[in-house]
């Protein structure tokens, strides 16, 4: 599976399904980091002055350390190497993409709240600050939508032949050799998805441009 595998901790419940799911994830002689990124927009500073709150910044990244130290050794309780990893960043998907560079990661683990059971945008899609975390991870992610036990019977692998958000182009790749090894184990069928908006959705003006674009090229 994967060596090195970074789940994004969401509270301190050890049952969570990223982190249940992940070592489901991660080979035998693998890793796994629960990593958080911790910010507050108080405490940033007060008049352009940032040490003022640097003893509290420290407090509050020390103690979410501590919350992903716990479920790090959970996961070792249940066999797998873990280790947790706490960082005082924002937005969160810049720091997931450092740590996933200076890890050497090789797959990201989510549960996104709004996709939490009950949760209020479970049937519209993710939210923006969710889609910047997906759109700007350099490497595949995982979202988890069930428990994080249940089999997998349906593996989506979302990718962007446009790369229209500077993508990187071998990542489309690695997506789908990713969600193969997933269906390897998991026996579950697996399909390649891209989504795009239509010229029509943007109304007649669109069509216009459409018509023309056909004219020079075709």
């Amino acid at each position: 599976m994967f060596s090195k595998v970074l789940v994004i901790a969401d509270g301190d419940d050890p049952n969570q399904p990223a982190l249940r799911r992940s070592m489901q994830c991660v080979d035998d002689a693998g890793e796994i980091e629960v990593f958080t990124a911790v910010y507050e927009p108080a405490l940033e500073g007060y008049l352009g002055n940032k040490e003022i709150y640097e003893p509290l910044r420290s407090r509050v990244v020390r103690e979410r350390r501590e919350g992903v130290a716990a479920l790090a050794r959970a996961a070792e309780s249940w066999g797998v190497k873990a280790v947790g990893n706490a960082v005082w960043a924002h937005p969160l998907g810049r720091a997931v993409a450092d740590e996933v560079a200076a890890k050497r990661v090789e797959l990201v683990v989510t549960r996104p709240a709004e996709l939490h059971e009950g949760g209020s945008s479970a049937a519209s899609g993710l939210s923006h600050s969710v889609w910047q975390l997906v759109s700007g991870c350099p490497v595949p992610m995982l979202v988890v939508k069930s428990d994080g036990q249940a089999p997998y019977r349906h593996i989506v692998a979302a990718v962007d032949p446009l790369h229209a958000h500077a993508k990187p182009a071998a990542l489309d790749a690695e997506i789908v050799r990713a969600a193969k090894t997933l269906q390897a184990q998991t026996g579950a069928a697996l399909t390649v998805l891209h989504c795009y908006t239509p010229l029509d959705y943007f109304g007649a003006a669109s069509r216009i441009c459409s018509r023309t674009v056909k004219r020079i090229w075709w």
